[in-house]
């Protein structure tokens, strides 16, 4: 039997593993999920992800083959002991360029990455000199949309500068990174708590690349589209996959990894057209995401990457149809007072309870059910059949 630990595991990974019984005891393999969510009956529990030097003793304490490093919350840990204990996965220097923005835009830089301008800023007259309108302005670490602001004009800069520099004092994600430049004794390149990003907008196609990359072997499931919301929430309302248009977009993506010296781990990189924006060295963490992708790849990511770390053996799988997720959101705050009855093709992610969020706050999480659907030669075809599936349902919320 071989024991995996998985630290701070996303929910929709997690709920295939535990789907999965039959699979992993076939395989002899034994997963030990660990989480500040955890009680010691169920898996190890961890303080919240910013103690990082404790959560690395405790995880150091667990005998264990492998540590799957494949979510946000587990990266930097995962990097820490990978190193430590001799184990495949993902160096310190990768996961210090995946997590520090600034650092991954200069060796991308390096590189002759395509990027959007970018600079490292203090303060108000820092930003104005970079003067290009619209602007991103972002904390050196961010997760999930966090200690990001967008400014549409000069007009707005004192007062969105003044947010921004507010939100990275006491970040975090900010912590998490300091932390973890403190034990590996990686550099940061500046000080992230008073230092941050500026960068341009690009108005472009918002497209994904995600994949697995076991050592020298890249395996990309394919580009994906991002269909959003209207400035300035971007959020999701689905994906189509493959993308109808992204000539050059995987090479980029190889070009990038290969920058970084990502090996070890799984990918999800941001485009906007052919502009990089941002590159997770995890597989994609969204509802729906593990099965949108066996859809077209014909089997859960996360299985073939337990078959890595136990066997040493890569699989690499062929697209085999054009797929489409879209899901059912919910932008305003309020609970979640009543569930529909799912029709077939649908799944519920929302609870009964469930404490929604409005923009701008930080915890907001709008999906409250998806539908995946496919089609022989269009992604724009299988998307609208998903939606009509998900169209057909509604939430109570007060």
């Amino acid at each position: 039997m071989h024991t995996f630990l998985f630290p701070f595991p996303d929910l929709p990974t997690r709920a295939i593993l535990e789907r999965s019984v039959a699979w992993l005891d076939e395989h002899e393999i034994d997963i030990v999920y660990a989480d500040s969510e955890l009680t010691h009956e169920n898996g190890l529990c961890l303080p919240e992800y910013t103690e990082l030097d404790a959560i690395v003793k405790i995880l150091a304490s667990t005998k264990c083959d492998g540590i799957i490093a494949q979510t946000e919350y587990g990266l930097l840990p995962s990097a820490i002991l990978c190193k430590q204990m001799g184990l495949p996965g993902i160096s310190p220097e990768a996961a210090m360029l995946c997590t520090n923005k600034w650092l991954c835009r200069e060796v991308l830089a390096q590189h002759g990455l395509p990027m959007p301008r970018y600079a490292l800023a203090e303060s108000l007259s820092d930003v104005r000199a970079f003067g290009l309108f619209p602007m991103v302005l972002k904390g050196v670490a961010t997760t999930l949309g966090r200690n990001v602001v967008m400014v549409h004009g000069p007009d707005e800069l004192e007062d969105k500068i003044s947010e921004l520099k507010s939100r990275i004092a006491n970040a975090p994600d900010i912590i998490r990174l300091k932390a973890f430049a403190r034990i590996t004794g990686l550099d940061l390149g500046c000080d992230p708590a008073r230092q941050f990003l500026v960068e341009e907008y690009i108005d472009d196609i918002p497209l994904e690349t995600d994949g697995l990359v076991f050592d020298d072997t890249i395996e990309s499931f394919g580009v994906t589209e991002q269909l959003l919301t209207a400035p300035p929430n971007f959020y999701l309302e689905g994906y189509l996959l493959p993308a109808d248009d992204a000539p050059n977009v995987e090479a980029v993506t190889i070009k990038a990894l290969g920058a970084i010296g990502l090996k070890h781990a799984g990918f999800s990189i941001e485009f906007r057209g052919l502009k990089l924006i941002e590159i997770n060295a995890r597989l994609g963490e969204d509802d729906g995401f593990p099965e949108l992708f066996k859809t077209v790849r014909g089997e859960y990511a996360i299985l073939d990457w337990l078959s890595y770390l136990k066997y040493g053996q890569a699989t690499q799988r062929q697209s085999q149809c054009y797929a489409a997720l879209a899901y059912v959101n919910c932008y305003q705050a309020g609970i979640v007072r009543d569930l529909p009855v799912a029709p077939e093709g649908v799944t519920i992610v929302a609870r009964t309870g469930q404490v929604m969020f409005a923009a701008p706050h930080p915890d907001i999480a709008p999906h409250l059910a998806y539908a995946i659907s496919t089609h022989p030669s269009s992604s724009q075809k299988a998307y609208l059949s998903a939606r009509s599936k998900i169209d057909k349902i509604s939430f109570v919320i007060g």
